[in-house]
């Protein structure tokens, strides 16, 4: 077949739309064999027209395309944007030192459109004191009648009546040390729900890491005049306990135990040596409050912390007990 009478064909082809049925091969085998310049001119021009045709149908297909799937993107990027507006706030709520499990409180300071700490912790204080502290007390419904926490229940239940009948410059002052101590209790507590085979396994783990070893030899044998002492651990079940919760629990549940938890035990050496200014004005510190070192520490903002970190204590001690439970 000559040149020109493949030409008819691909012309045919493009004009009835049908690029499939474009022999673009045997025009390209035309090409190769053409013996003259205009043979190969006519190659060209057809070529160009075919690649063209061919570009504007996928360029239409696509428009196609992105007509039909514009409205399913446009619905994904507001739901990833949502997503990411949501785990920004958890962060900066955290970064704040406030624990907020309840969702519909989550949900106003989201809809309050207010994001500076101060706001926020407005209306954290605002929710939990309405109403004589009503849903202070709905923090801790979910462990009446189940026999858990039976004994700290009645002191909770008292410490929520007292603060409804005290003048508010007189609540936190009589609820604070009552909670921490409670507090204190739970937490001490949380290693003695893993089982005591994981415990163990995790309080090797620990050691190995905190144990140094001996500078003088290579293989950690403490030569005749090497004066190493190896200091004991008395928090070893507490650190067995964290380095668990950080293979095995989420990230979100862990990141609010050692903002929140672990600081308000923090020691007055350990408070200094973290210099933060922050922190020292929003936390409650257990040991500064009952050794009698912080005499400031009567506030309703204090307080709703407390009672906070003592229900999310108690959250996370029927979920490791329930996680013994089911082995």
């Amino acid at each position: 077949m000559t040149i020109e009478n493949k030409g008819t064909e691909l012309q045919t082809c493009v004009s009835s739309k049908t690029p499939q049925n474009i022999l673009l091969g045997d025009v390209l085998k035309q090409v190769m064999t053409a013996d003259n310049l205009e043979n190969l001119r006519i190659c060209a021009k057809l070529l160009a027209a075919a690649a063209d045709f061919i570009l504007s149908e996928c360029l239409n297909l696509m428009q196609e395309a992105f007509k039909k799937i514009n409205p399913v993107l446009k619905e994904l990027s507001f739901q990833v944007i949502d997503v990411l507006d949501t785990i920004f706030l958890h962060s900066e709520i955290l970064n704040s030192y406030w624990i907020v499990m309840d969702e519909n409180l989550f949900k106003k300071i989201k809809a309050s459109g207010e994001r500076t700490e101060r706001e926020i912790t407005k209306i954290i204080i605002d929710y939990y004191s309405a109403n004589q502290f009503e849903r202070v007390n709905d923090l801790f419904k979910p462990y009446y009648g189940k026999g858990i926490f039976t004994a700290r229940l009645k002191i909770i239940a008292k410490t929520i009546k007292a603060i409804q009948i005290l003048p508010e410059d007189v609540q936190a002052t009589v609820a604070i040390p009552t909670l921490l101590s409670q507090i204190t209790g739970v937490y001490d507590g949380l290693p003695k729900l893993l089982p005591k085979e994981i415990l163990n396994l995790f309080k090797r783990k620990v050691k190995e890491v905190q144990t140094p070893i001996c500078p003088f030899t290579s293989d950690g044998k403490k030569p005749e005049n090497c004066k190493f002492v190896k200091q004991g651990n008395p928090k070893i079940d507490k650190d067995a306990l964290w380095a668990y919760m950080q293979e095995n629990i989420s990230y979100s549940v862990c990141h609010a135990f050692e903002i929140n938890i672990q600081s308000t035990f923090l020691n007055g050496k350990q408070i200094q040596k973290k210099n933060n200014e922050a922190l020292q004005g929003k936390k409650v510190f257990r040991h500064k409050v009952l050794h009698g070192d912080d005499l400031e520490y009567n506030s309703t903002e204090k307080m709703i912390r407390c009672f906070l970190e003592l229900a999310f204590l108690m959250r996370l001690s029927v979920l490791l007990s329930e996680e013994k439970a089911n082995g």
